[in-house]
């Protein structure tokens, strides 16, 4: 329906370019979703071309255009174990859609938090752990002096510290920052299912990453009920979750070498949270018969500066 009001529009009656951009970014989501990546980032880069080329610098549209490209680059191949296409290039589209919707948008907006936590997760993802516990470091203050320390965002920019902690090895900050955002969140009124799941889970890592299953163990039977309600029984959230438990139960409360649930981030798992890349990763197991198949050098062209 999407592709049949493009065409109609377009031939019909003059359609400005920028209403135009964004249906063709909203096709790229529809594309993206029915397993159908490559088209979906024709269609992504073609409104990002249309809009920077309206100059429209400031455009929540080319912000969310941004984010799209940035979050559907995180193309994951399970079998060969890497990201089909750069992260750099993804990190620089994260940035931009960071920076607009933080210059326009109300700074409680999930769109907000998604492009600012996204930056960070991508930094995780590209083992920059170091770089990304200093990145949140910078931008939680941001967060805390506009919103309050017991808004949900701040609890979740929490979270994505605490990961970066971990995985920077520093597992007392780690696990404190963790609490923090728990707690937060335990404390709101009707707190997201999803931010809570996904704090439990990554507080659970960080206990195991400790020496310590048994208190990783409650955290994780509460979160299982979650990722099933929200993502179902078949789906990697619940059933990697799952594994996770039963490692530990099979251990006897200790630990095994290599616990860890498969997110495809890169990042040792249990890196998503409001939305970031590291819950929107996708399999790349698919075969896809794209009408324009667009290579890793396309978006190393494209990562660079506009200026070049």
């Amino acid at each position: 329906y999407m592709d049949r009001a493009m065409f109609i529009a377009k031939s019909q009656r003059p359609m400005p370019d920028d209403l135009f951009a964004k249906y063709s970014n909203i096709m790229g989501r529809i594309l993206y979703h029915l397993d159908r990546e490559e088209e979906a980032l024709v269609h992504h880069l073609a409104a990002m071309i249309m809009l920077e080329t309206l100059s429209a610098e400031n455009s929540l549209d080319l912000a969310d255009t941004y984010y799209d490209l940035a979050t559907h680059l995180w193309n994951f191949d399970t079998q060969q174990g890497e990201f089909l296409y750069p992260l750099e290039v993804s990190l620089k589209f994260m940035k931009r859609s960071a920076l607009i919707r933080w210059s326009t948008m109300d700074h409680g907006h999930d769109d907000v938090l998604q492009s600012m936590a996204g930056v960070g997760y991508t930094l995780l993802a590209m083992g920059e752990a170091d770089m990304a516990v200093e990145y949140f470091h910078e931008t939680l203050p941001l967060f805390e002096q506009e919103l309050g320390p017991a808004h949900a965002n701040v609890a979740l920019m929490y979270n994505g510290l605490s990961v970066a902690y971990r995985d920077a090895g520093a597992l007392n900050d780690a696990l404190a920052a963790s609490k923090r955002a728990l707690d937060t969140l335990r404390a709101l009124p009707s707190p997201l299912t999803e931010d809570l799941a996904d704090t439990m889970y990554n507080q659970a890592t960080i206990h195991i990453a400790m020496g310590n299953c048994q208190r990783a163990v409650p955290l994780l039977q509460e979160s299982i009920p979650m990722f099933e309600a929200l993502y179902g029984s078949d789906d990697w959230e619940y059933l990697g979750t799952v594994d996770v438990l039963n490692h530990c139960l099979a251990q006897g409360g200790q630990p095994s070498q290599h616990v860890s649930r498969d997110r495809g981030s890169g990042s040792g798992g249990g890196t998503s949270g409001g939305g970031s890349p590291g819950s929107a990763s996708r399999s790349a197991e698919a075969t896809v018969e794209a009408e324009a198949p667009v290579s890793a050098e396309v978006f190393e062209q494209l990562g660079k500066d506009k200026e070049e």
